[in-house]
């Protein structure tokens, strides 16, 4: 008896937390946050897009004939999936975008940290930093939340009515701080996990160095 009390308990918060994620200010706040990521991923690439080449081709995932064109494109869905994330009609595809590139973005990283290179930029955004698994983790999470608001976004868009759920002036006020306050949280979280990983880079070269010489003039001794 307790077991099916337990099931239901959990049975209810799910649907409680689905009806919750389902509600369009939750979604709209939610496309507002991968507009937002991608608009600044986006800005920085326009910004260099020369040094976007050079971390593409960095991966070594792709011919380096392909890269400049590989590039473009990726900027370009990137730009695409902004606009596409604004209109309820059209969110739902641009969730499929995001869970994409974010899901293509933890792969390369994966691939590469396989490979031990470890010391390449990521190409985040402005600040470089190394690869790491966190950087997996993270984009692997944001591909979670994407693929879900895809199925709650059409749940939505083919049920909602004025009559059922309409915006007041409240809804709009809190869509903004909170749009706001989770991409400035996110930003601050990676910043600071940039300059940990650029710390923990360094430290780890100069170990590298300081054991390298140290062998080096171990074998001079000797001979």
């Amino acid at each position: 008896m307790n077991s099916a009390a337990g099931h239901a308990t959990a049975g209810e918060s799910a649907m409680a937390l689905t009806h919750w994620m389902s509600d369009p200010v939750v979604l709209a706040v939610t496309a507002a946050f991968f507009g937002l990521l991608f608009v600044s991923a986006a800005w920085h690439k326009l910004r260099a897009i020369d040094d976007f080449e050079q971390t593409l081709a960095a991966y070594r995932l792709l011919p380096p004939r392909t890269v400049p064109a590989a590039a473009r494109t990726i900027l370009a869905i990137e730009l695409v999936v902004v606009p596409l994330l604004l209109f309820a009609t059209t969110r739902p595809l641009g969730f499929v975008l995001s869970a994409l590139l974010l899901t293509i973005y933890a792969v390369a990283i994966a691939v590469n940290l396989g490979r031990d290179r470890r010391s390449i930029d990521c190409g985040c955004g402005a600040q470089a930093q190394p690869l790491s698994w966190p950087l997996v983790a993270r984009n692997f999470c944001l591909a979670a939340i994407a693929s879900a608001s895809v199925a709650l976004s059409m749940q939505w868009s083919a049920t909602f009515s004025p009559s059922v759920r309409t915006f007041d002036w409240l809804d709009y006020v809190s869509f903004v701080a909170a749009s706001l306050a989770l991409f400035g949280l996110y930003s601050v979280a990676n910043n600071l996990h940039a300059q940990a990983a650029r710390m923990t880079s360094r430290d780890s070269n100069m170990h590298k160095t300081m054991d390298r010489d140290h062998a080096l003039s171990h074998s001079i001794e000797r001979t």
